[in-house]
């Protein structure tokens, strides 16, 4: 009975088949496989869009960016009423006088105190700045005059499109009175109190934008400088530093550095000396996600043989994190020339000895960002200072009591420890505290840490009131540093607290007016023995545009 069951289903099934295909053929007896079309389409495709490129390359950075994403602080103050969006903090110009590079800036004070400077930049295939400045300033006790002049003039040649040639030629002129004797001794000729120093200078580099066939990076500086005195007294070097970089992949990275620093001191009556440095600095560099590393080592001579310097540097900051901690334990040989010298006592003799300073450096550096606008640093270490120039009072009988004698410690240990708190809000706001404690002990060679000062702290603070007025104020504080008396005992200056107050206010498009208030407690206080500062005085004046277009 089943068997006849499938029977008569698989007959079925076949004859609906059969009769399908019948019907499918009956439909389709032209043989022409006509199509229909539905719509009418024509494929094209879409142009492409151009990109124009540069054709200027973009400058080589010699430290490659971390690229951590952080969300930033929106300053929302969302409550139950609708809150106000205040813009980001970010970093502003600390000099926004005008959005130029050219402009003539000057003023006049109630210290005969002129001031002038004038910066002016021209050219497009060979551009060309220039920048001079002068100032002077005559005190209220008797020779206390001072005046600097500087000028310096510099261009950029490109070299292909892989790199750049860059040159400077500057020139520069003090002039101080050694107004620090006794009044109440006969007037001294003014031969013997003044003090005039003027410098040429040279600078010629090469900035490679793009590495070499090789993978290098080479950008080599030569700088020539000649510094004298009114009396003769001359100092010339020439200074040839040859970074070299070849980096491996992005995270690892092979640096050299060598260094040629030639000089020659001639003082007048005697004969030449050999004041020269020459170092090699090898290094690796590691940078990481986290974890980033520099070692190297940095050997070091001159006319009293070799030194070793160690060049170990570690940074560790997690991605997303507000916190950076860095250590590094770093040395270095650094040549000492009468520029050196002048430009921290400009009231010495002539030293009959030079040495070259070293200095070993080990200290730990933390750092803290804080919602996007307080910024905290601390950083604590022990530096060994080698062969440390100090400056004493010249009390011998040979002397002319206002003058500064050059001594050399062989070892000075400092531990010492900075702080510096900062809060930005946007550029209408600026605070910034920082302040500085040393400790010198383990002296030798000599009695004491002549001329240092043991304790230091500054304040800034800048404010702009509806982006017109500019209103800055400054706060600069030391405690009093050894010197030595007539009697030949140590004793101590008198510490300082120097209080400055300026202003800017636009006038018009191109024409900005400015004020400056210097020592607004007209306190007496001394850097070094008998040479008291400035008391208050002020200077004034307008800035001039030069920009074209703001005419």
């Amino acid at each position: 009975m089943r068997s006849i069951l499938y029977m008569i289903l698989g007959s079925s099934t076949l004859f609906l088949s059969l009769e399908s295909l019948g019907q499918r053929e009956k439909r389709d007896t032209s043989g022409t496989g006509s199509v229909d079309i539905i719509s009418n389409f024509k494929p094209t495709l879409r142009d492409p869009l151009k990109i124009q490129f540069q054709t200027a390359t973009p400058a080589t950075e010699t430290e490659r960016p971390r690229l951590v994403y952080r969300i930033p602080n929106q300053e929302l103050s969302i409550a139950y009423q609708p809150g106000t969006l205040k813009p980001l903090a970010y970093q502003a110009d600390s000099n926004k006088g005008f959005q130029t590079t050219q402009f003539a800036k000057v003023g006049y004070g109630n210290l005969r105190n002129p001031y002038a400077s004038l910066a002016l930049a021209f050219g497009k295939r060979l551009p060309v700045h220039f920048y001079g400045m002068h100032q002077s300033a005559s005190g209220r006790l008797p020779h206390q005059e001072y005046s600097f002049t500087r000028a310096e003039i510099g261009s950029r040649l490109a070299s292909g499109q892989k790199g750049e040639w860059l040159g400077t030629l500057l020139a520069d002129r003090q002039v101080y009175h050694k107004y620090g004797f006794d009044n109440n001794t006969p007037a001294p000729l003014m031969d013997s109190i003044r003090q005039v120093f003027h410098q040429l200078g040279i600078q010629l580099a090469y900035r490679r934008k793009q590495p070499t066939a090789s993978g290098f990076y080479l950008e080599p500086v030569l700088d020539w400088k000649r510094t004298a005195d009114r009396l003769g007294n001359a100092d010339m070097h020439i200074r040839l530093q040859i970074p070299v970089q070849y980096h491996f992949n992005d995270k690892i990275s092979l640096h050299l550095q060598g260094l040629v620093h030639w000089g020659r001191i001639k003082p007048v009556g005697g004969a030449a000396l050999d004041q020269s440095v020459y170092s090699i600095h090898p290094s690796l560099q590691f940078i990481g996600s986290v974890l980033s590393a520099q070692v190297g080592i940095r050997p070091s001579w001159d006319a009293d043989g070799m030194r070793m310097y160690p060049d170990l540097r570690v940074k560790w900051q997690r991605s997303g994190k507000p916190w950076l901690l860095s250590m590094q334990w770093t040395g270095e040989l650094q040549r000492v020339g009468y520029r050196e010298l002048y430009t921290v006592n400009p009231w010495l003799w002539m030293p009959h000895e030079w040495r070259n300073q070293g200095k070993i450096d080990r200290s730990l550096h933390w750092r803290y960002d804080r919602r996007a606008h307080w910024v905290y640093e601390l950083q604590a270490g022990y530096a060994t200072l080698q062969d440390a120039f100090l400056f004493i009072n010249d009390t011998t009988a040979a002397g002319d009591g206002k003058s500064f004698q050059t001594l050399y410690a062989d070892r000075i240990q400092n531990l010492y420890a900075k702080g510096k708190l900062s809060y930005r809000q946007s550029d209408r706001l600026l605070i910034r505290a920082e302040a500085g404690w040393n400790n010198f002990h383990g002296i030798k060679g000599v009695e004491k840490a002549w001329g240092l000062l043991p304790f230091e702290w500054n304040l800034h603070g800048t404010y702009r009131f509806r982006n017109q007025l500019r209103i800055q104020a400054d706060v600069y504080s030391w405690l009093a540093p050894l010197y030595l008396t007539k009697g030949g005992l140590p004793s101590r200056t008198e510490g300082a607290f120097d209080v400055n107050l300026g202003a800017e206010m636009p006038i018009t498009r191109s024409i900005r007016g400015w004020l400056q208030f210097n020592n607004l407690l007209n306190r007496s206080y001394s850097r070094w023995s008998q040479y008291p500062a400035f008391g208050f005085h002020f200077v004034g004046g307008v800035v001039f545009s030069l920009d074209k277009s703001l005419f």
